[in-house]
């Protein structure tokens, strides 16, 4: 434990810890964490002021709250100590938002980015494993992503095969890289 640690309430502690006052579990010395790691169960996201309890969602501590109040009132705590449910101002501002596009452009043209996809399969005959990999960049040097477009289908099934065999899949080299347009915000 660090040196210096207040002996008194709940919120002294998570106060000295670090703790944002709006009871997420984000500032420092915590370090800064995907939000999506907290959304699929890996890590906490959210802190009771009450009883320091942590949640992954701000929906889990809402219930705690709402919870823990009405137990609280039956079991005859002090009003200092009981729970109380969340406001709606107190959950608005705790509910995560995501981006929007115009911020992804934004956060993009800032800098240099790379994503770089790698597809791996194995050959059926020779159970050769196979890789492909591709670089697409973002903002700096240049701009390899596109809106509101998908890849086209470039495989065909056909409806028969000759000599009444199974059908084979076929492969249109021609279109692996073509675009086509799909439905969006309508900015490309």
């Amino acid at each position: 434990a660090r040196s210096g640690a207040p002996q008194g309430r709940a919120s002294d502690l998570r106060a000295w810890a670090g703790l944002q006052p709006g009871m997420r579990r984000d500032a420092w010395p915590a370090a800064a964490q995907r939000q999506v790691d907290a959304e699929s169960g890996n890590r906490s996201s959210c802190v009771c002021q009450t009883c320091g309890s942590e949640f992954g969602s701000v929906e889990l501590l809402r219930r705690h709250c709402a919870y823990s109040a009405a137990s609280d009132v039956a079991s005859d705590l002090p009003k200092e100590l009981q729970h109380r449910p969340l406001s709606e101002a107190e959950v608005h501002a705790l509910t995560h938002t995501d981006p929007c596009r115009e911020d992804i452009k934004d956060h993009l043209s800032q800098g240099y980015f790379e994503v770089v996809a790698l597809v791996e399969g194995t050959e059926p005959t020779t159970a050769s494993g196979l890789q492909a990999r591709h670089s697409y960049i973002a903002g700096g040097l240049g701009d390899d992503l596109v809106w509101d477009r998908a890849f086209a289908d470039c495989t065909v099934l056909p409806t028969r095969s000759a000599g009444g065999g199974h059908a084979r899949l076929a492969l249109d080299l021609a279109k692996f890289h073509e675009l086509q347009e799909v439905p969006g915000e309508g900015d490309s």
